[in-house]
């Protein structure tokens, strides 16, 4: 089910979205994540998929020998789009 606060989708047995909000109730609580743990969330899942963008780079490239122009584009927009998150979140404080 989605969250209607964070529109994260949960399981449907879920009692409490990450954010905190309560589903039973329809209210927002604390959440049961730490702080440590609700930081940066966005960036990590970003920088996995820029890695993974990396992966795939390099593993088509020692396949076909070459670079394609599209592969380049799509390895450099992930890194970029990995740091502009980072920079984000760490400016905002969550």
């Amino acid at each position: 089910m989605e969250c209607p606060h964070c529109k994260l989708i949960n399981p449907p047995t879920a009692q409490r979205c990450d954010c905190g909000y309560d589903f039973p109730s329809g209210k927002m609580k604390e959440s049961y994540l730490t702080e440590r743990e609700r930081k940066g969330t966005v960036a990590k899942a970003t920088g996995l998929g820029s890695f993974v963008m990396t992966l795939l780079f390099v593993a088509g490239y020692l396949k076909y020998g070459k670079l394609s122009a599209d592969s380049v584009i799509a390895v450099v927009a992930s890194g970029f789009l990995a740091g502009a998150l980072y920079w984000i979140e760490s400016r905002s404080g969550k």
